[in-house]
Protein backbone atom coordinates (compact mmCIF):
# COMPACT_ATOMS: atom_id res chain seq x y z
CA UNK A 1 0.00 0.00 0.00
CA UNK A 2 2.73 2.67 0.65
CA UNK A 3 5.02 1.67 -2.55
CA UNK A 4 1.32 2.46 -4.06
CA UNK A 5 0.59 5.80 -2.34
CA UNK A 6 4.29 6.77 -2.93
CA UNK A 7 3.26 6.02 -7.37
CA UNK A 8 0.17 7.86 -6.94
CA UNK A 9 2.28 11.28 -5.59
CA UNK A 10 4.76 11.09 -7.88
CA UNK A 11 2.12 10.87 -10.95
CA UNK A 12 0.47 13.87 -9.57
CA UNK A 13 3.65 16.03 -9.76
CA UNK A 14 4.73 14.08 -13.27
CA UNK A 15 0.93 15.73 -14.32
CA UNK A 16 1.43 19.04 -13.05
CA UNK A 17 5.19 19.83 -14.00
CA UNK A 18 4.89 18.85 -18.00
CA UNK A 19 0.52 18.19 -18.26
CA UNK A 20 -1.09 15.38 -20.25
CA UNK A 21 -2.69 18.19 -22.82
CA UNK A 22 -1.26 20.44 -25.04
CA UNK A 23 -3.02 23.94 -24.99
CA UNK A 24 -5.29 23.01 -28.26
CA UNK A 25 -6.64 19.59 -26.60
CA UNK A 26 -4.09 17.50 -28.79
CA UNK A 27 -2.81 14.53 -26.70
CA UNK A 28 1.63 15.36 -27.02
CA UNK A 29 3.82 12.79 -27.26
CA UNK A 30 5.22 13.68 -24.11
CA UNK A 31 2.15 12.66 -22.18
CA UNK A 32 2.12 9.31 -24.18
CA UNK A 33 5.84 8.69 -23.34
CA UNK A 34 4.50 9.42 -19.42
CA UNK A 35 1.67 7.48 -19.41
CA UNK A 36 3.63 3.66 -20.70
CA UNK A 37 6.54 4.74 -17.97
CA UNK A 38 3.72 5.17 -15.28
CA UNK A 39 2.24 1.89 -16.23
CA UNK A 40 5.95 -0.25 -15.82
CA UNK A 41 6.10 1.57 -12.63
CA UNK A 42 2.88 0.50 -11.45
CA UNK A 43 3.81 -2.95 -11.79
CA UNK A 44 7.08 -3.17 -10.41
CA UNK A 45 5.68 -1.18 -7.29
CA UNK A 46 3.05 -4.35 -6.38
CA UNK A 47 6.07 -6.13 -5.58
CA UNK A 48 7.30 -3.58 -2.62
CA UNK A 49 11.04 -4.57 -2.66
CA UNK A 50 12.01 -2.11 -4.29
CA UNK A 51 10.50 1.05 -3.24
CA UNK A 52 13.92 3.20 -3.43
CA UNK A 53 14.65 1.86 -6.50
CA UNK A 54 11.71 3.03 -8.45
CA UNK A 55 11.74 6.30 -6.98
CA UNK A 56 15.49 7.13 -7.71
CA UNK A 57 14.65 5.80 -11.50
CA UNK A 58 12.11 8.00 -11.91
CA UNK A 59 13.56 10.89 -10.90
CA UNK A 60 16.31 10.33 -13.28
CA UNK A 61 13.71 9.53 -16.03
CA UNK A 62 11.75 12.76 -15.60
CA UNK A 63 14.82 15.17 -15.39
CA UNK A 64 16.42 13.41 -18.73
CA UNK A 65 12.75 14.13 -20.39
CA UNK A 66 13.47 16.47 -23.18
CA UNK A 67 10.96 19.46 -22.61
CA UNK A 68 8.35 19.85 -25.61
CA UNK A 69 6.44 23.01 -26.98
CA UNK A 70 3.14 21.94 -26.26
CA UNK A 71 1.62 24.91 -27.66
CA UNK A 72 1.88 23.60 -31.16
CA UNK A 73 -0.50 20.70 -31.65
CA UNK A 74 0.56 17.95 -34.46
CA UNK A 75 -0.50 18.54 -38.08
CA UNK A 76 -3.96 17.08 -38.62
CA UNK A 77 -5.16 17.17 -42.60
CA UNK A 78 -7.98 19.50 -43.37
CA UNK A 79 -11.52 17.82 -44.26
CA UNK A 80 -13.06 18.79 -47.29
CA UNK A 81 -15.53 21.44 -46.82
CA UNK A 82 -19.22 20.45 -46.72
CA UNK A 83 -21.14 21.93 -49.91
CA UNK A 84 -23.59 24.82 -49.05
CA UNK A 85 -26.78 23.48 -49.00
CA UNK A 86 -29.09 24.11 -52.14
CA UNK A 87 -32.25 26.96 -51.17
CA UNK A 88 -35.04 24.62 -51.88
CA UNK A 89 -37.11 28.04 -53.19
CA UNK A 90 -34.59 29.29 -55.34
CA UNK A 91 -36.90 27.88 -58.30
CA UNK A 92 -40.36 28.16 -56.82
CA UNK A 93 -42.71 31.16 -58.21
CA UNK A 94 -45.70 31.42 -55.62
CA UNK A 95 -48.93 32.73 -57.31
CA UNK A 96 -51.42 35.20 -55.88
CA UNK A 97 -54.65 33.87 -54.63
CA UNK A 98 -57.80 36.07 -55.56
CA UNK A 99 -61.30 36.17 -54.37
CA UNK A 100 -64.85 38.23 -55.17
CA UNK A 101 -65.95 40.25 -51.88
CA UNK A 102 -69.77 40.43 -51.07
CA UNK A 103 -69.56 44.17 -52.39
CA UNK A 104 -68.08 43.44 -55.62
CA UNK A 105 -64.21 44.03 -54.69
CA UNK A 106 -61.81 41.26 -55.78
CA UNK A 107 -59.05 41.00 -52.51
CA UNK A 108 -56.37 39.73 -53.69
CA UNK A 109 -53.06 37.55 -51.23
CA UNK A 110 -49.43 36.86 -51.55
CA UNK A 111 -48.44 33.09 -51.28
CA UNK A 112 -44.48 33.03 -50.30
CA UNK A 113 -42.07 29.58 -50.48
CA UNK A 114 -41.74 27.73 -47.55
CA UNK A 115 -38.17 26.58 -46.57
CA UNK A 116 -38.66 23.95 -44.69
CA UNK A 117 -40.44 21.91 -47.57
CA UNK A 118 -39.61 23.83 -51.17
CA UNK A 119 -43.80 24.45 -51.54
CA UNK A 120 -46.09 27.77 -51.75
CA UNK A 121 -47.93 28.01 -48.77
CA UNK A 122 -51.70 29.59 -48.55
CA UNK A 123 -53.01 32.90 -47.94
CA UNK A 124 -56.57 34.07 -47.48
CA UNK A 125 -57.65 37.16 -48.78
CA UNK A 126 -59.04 39.73 -46.76
CA UNK A 127 -62.66 40.62 -47.27
CA UNK A 128 -63.12 42.00 -43.85
CA UNK A 129 -63.58 45.48 -45.38
CA UNK A 130 -65.42 44.39 -48.27
CA UNK A 131 -68.94 43.29 -46.76
CA UNK A 132 -72.15 43.23 -48.67
CA UNK A 133 -73.78 46.69 -49.60
CA UNK A 134 -77.42 46.87 -49.53
CA UNK A 135 -78.49 49.38 -52.66
CA UNK A 136 -80.72 51.95 -51.44
CA UNK A 137 -81.69 53.69 -54.85
CA UNK A 138 -84.01 56.99 -55.67
CA UNK A 139 -84.26 58.69 -58.50
CA UNK A 140 -85.96 62.32 -60.06
CA UNK A 141 -88.43 62.49 -62.05
CA UNK A 142 -89.01 61.63 -65.66
CA UNK A 143 -87.88 64.68 -67.94
CA UNK A 144 -90.21 66.07 -70.85
CA UNK A 145 -90.48 63.47 -73.96
CA UNK A 146 -88.15 64.07 -76.53
CA UNK A 147 -87.92 61.73 -79.29
CA UNK A 148 -90.16 59.39 -78.33
CA UNK A 149 -87.57 59.14 -75.02
CA UNK A 150 -87.69 60.20 -71.27
CA UNK A 151 -84.52 60.08 -69.01
CA UNK A 152 -84.16 60.72 -65.21
CA UNK A 153 -81.36 60.48 -62.97
CA UNK A 154 -80.64 57.46 -60.21
CA UNK A 155 -78.64 57.49 -57.35
CA UNK A 156 -77.41 54.93 -54.18
CA UNK A 157 -77.59 56.66 -51.42
CA UNK A 158 -75.06 53.67 -49.96
CA UNK A 159 -72.92 54.17 -52.45
CA UNK A 160 -72.40 50.19 -52.67
CA UNK A 161 -70.56 50.78 -56.30
CA UNK A 162 -73.05 47.35 -57.46
CA UNK A 163 -76.32 48.00 -59.84
CA UNK A 164 -78.49 44.54 -59.74
CA UNK A 165 -80.98 47.16 -58.18
CA UNK A 166 -80.76 50.21 -60.41
CA UNK A 167 -83.89 51.54 -61.83
CA UNK A 168 -84.08 52.14 -65.62
CA UNK A 169 -82.82 55.44 -66.28
CA UNK A 170 -84.84 55.61 -69.54
CA UNK A 171 -88.29 54.65 -71.11
CA UNK A 172 -89.87 55.02 -74.73
CA UNK A 173 -92.92 57.66 -74.30
CA UNK A 174 -95.67 59.05 -76.64
CA UNK A 175 -95.01 62.89 -77.44
CA UNK A 176 -98.22 64.84 -76.42
CA UNK A 177 -99.97 66.23 -79.53
CA UNK A 178 -99.89 69.89 -80.09
CA UNK A 179 -103.22 71.40 -79.35
CA UNK A 180 -102.36 75.19 -80.21
CA UNK A 181 -104.32 75.92 -83.74
CA UNK A 182 -101.64 76.26 -87.14
CA UNK A 183 -101.19 78.95 -88.73
CA UNK A 184 -101.97 78.35 -92.88
CA UNK A 185 -100.09 80.69 -94.72
CA UNK A 186 -101.25 81.84 -98.46
CA UNK A 187 -98.57 83.01 -100.64
CA UNK A 188 -99.59 84.77 -104.31
CA UNK A 189 -98.27 87.03 -106.87
CA UNK A 190 -100.30 89.49 -109.01
CA UNK A 191 -98.72 87.95 -112.34
CA UNK A 192 -96.67 84.90 -112.63
CA UNK A 193 -94.85 86.68 -115.54
CA UNK A 194 -93.07 90.10 -114.66
CA UNK A 195 -90.90 92.19 -117.59
CA UNK A 196 -87.64 93.16 -115.40
CA UNK A 197 -87.73 96.68 -114.88
CA UNK A 198 -91.32 96.40 -113.01
CA UNK A 199 -92.80 95.71 -109.92
CA UNK A 200 -94.27 92.17 -108.46
CA UNK A 201 -96.42 92.14 -105.79
CA UNK A 202 -95.94 89.54 -103.16
CA UNK A 203 -98.91 88.95 -101.17
CA UNK A 204 -99.10 86.88 -97.81
CA UNK A 205 -102.30 86.18 -96.09
CA UNK A 206 -102.65 84.25 -92.92
CA UNK A 207 -105.42 82.18 -91.39
CA UNK A 208 -105.70 79.89 -88.79
CA UNK A 209 -108.58 77.73 -89.89
CA UNK A 210 -111.47 79.68 -88.85
CA UNK A 211 -110.64 82.52 -90.33
CA UNK A 212 -107.67 85.81 -90.92
CA UNK A 213 -105.30 85.80 -88.00
CA UNK A 214 -104.10 89.78 -87.15
CA UNK A 215 -100.62 90.80 -85.63
CA UNK A 216 -98.86 87.49 -87.11
CA UNK A 217 -95.17 87.91 -88.14
CA UNK A 218 -94.28 87.42 -91.63
CA UNK A 219 -90.96 86.81 -93.32
CA UNK A 220 -90.46 86.77 -96.89
CA UNK A 221 -87.52 85.95 -98.73
CA UNK A 222 -86.94 86.69 -102.67
CA UNK A 223 -84.40 84.12 -104.42
CA UNK A 224 -83.64 85.71 -107.60
CA UNK A 225 -82.81 83.65 -110.70
CA UNK A 226 -79.36 84.71 -110.18
CA UNK A 227 -79.41 83.53 -106.65
CA UNK A 228 -79.11 87.25 -105.39
CA UNK A 229 -81.82 86.97 -101.93
CA UNK A 230 -83.86 90.17 -100.76
CA UNK A 231 -85.61 89.80 -97.80
CA UNK A 232 -88.98 91.58 -95.63
CA UNK A 233 -90.40 91.33 -92.64
CA UNK A 234 -93.63 92.47 -91.10
CA UNK A 235 -96.90 92.04 -89.04
CA UNK A 236 -100.34 90.96 -91.12
CA UNK A 237 -103.19 93.80 -90.80
CA UNK A 238 -106.51 93.26 -89.70
CA UNK A 239 -107.18 91.31 -92.52
CA UNK A 240 -104.32 88.61 -91.99
CA UNK A 241 -102.65 90.15 -94.46
CA UNK A 242 -99.33 91.43 -95.71
CA UNK A 243 -98.08 93.03 -99.13
CA UNK A 244 -94.67 93.55 -100.46
CA UNK A 245 -94.48 95.56 -103.79
CA UNK A 246 -90.88 94.59 -104.81
CA UNK A 247 -89.54 95.92 -108.63
CA UNK A 248 -86.99 93.60 -110.15
CA UNK A 249 -84.58 95.83 -112.11
CA UNK A 250 -83.62 96.33 -115.63
CA UNK A 251 -80.35 94.33 -115.29
CA UNK A 252 -81.88 91.37 -113.48
CA UNK A 253 -81.19 88.13 -114.98
CA UNK A 254 -83.97 86.45 -116.49
CA UNK A 255 -85.12 83.14 -115.48
CA UNK A 256 -87.27 81.48 -112.06
CA UNK A 257 -87.31 83.76 -109.25
CA UNK A 258 -88.52 81.89 -105.83
CA UNK A 259 -90.51 83.20 -102.77
CA UNK A 260 -90.73 81.87 -99.32
CA UNK A 261 -93.30 83.42 -96.55
CA UNK A 262 -92.91 81.92 -93.17
CA UNK A 263 -95.69 83.23 -90.77
CA UNK A 264 -95.35 83.01 -86.47
CA UNK A 265 -97.39 83.90 -83.30
CA UNK A 266 -97.44 83.48 -79.60
CA UNK A 267 -100.04 80.32 -79.18
CA UNK A 268 -99.93 79.16 -82.99
CA UNK A 269 -98.05 76.50 -84.71
CA UNK A 270 -95.74 78.74 -86.99
CA UNK A 271 -96.68 78.19 -90.99
CA UNK A 272 -95.17 78.42 -94.00
CA UNK A 273 -95.23 78.66 -97.83
CA UNK A 274 -93.54 79.12 -101.07
CA UNK A 275 -94.74 80.20 -104.99
CA UNK A 276 -92.63 80.99 -108.12
CA UNK A 277 -92.28 83.42 -110.92
CA UNK A 278 -90.66 84.01 -114.38
CA UNK A 279 -88.98 87.29 -115.30
CA UNK A 280 -88.18 88.03 -118.61
CA UNK A 281 -86.51 90.72 -120.56
CA UNK A 282 -88.47 93.60 -122.08
CA UNK A 283 -89.35 93.37 -125.57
Amino acid sequence: MKNFLLITLLFVALVSASGCLSTTGHVSERALLEDEMLESLINESLSGDNETEIIEELSREIESMPILNETEPHEIADLPEEPEPKDPCADISCPKIERKCPDGYRAKCQTACMQETGTCSFCTPDCSEHKACDESWSCTGWSECAESEQTRTCTDANSCGTYENKPSETRICEEPENTEPSLQVSLTTDNSTIVRGNPVTIITAVTDGSGPVEEAEVFVLLTYASGTTKENTSLTDEKGVFVWVKRIGGNAITGTFTVNSTAMKEGYVSGESYTTFEVIPAS
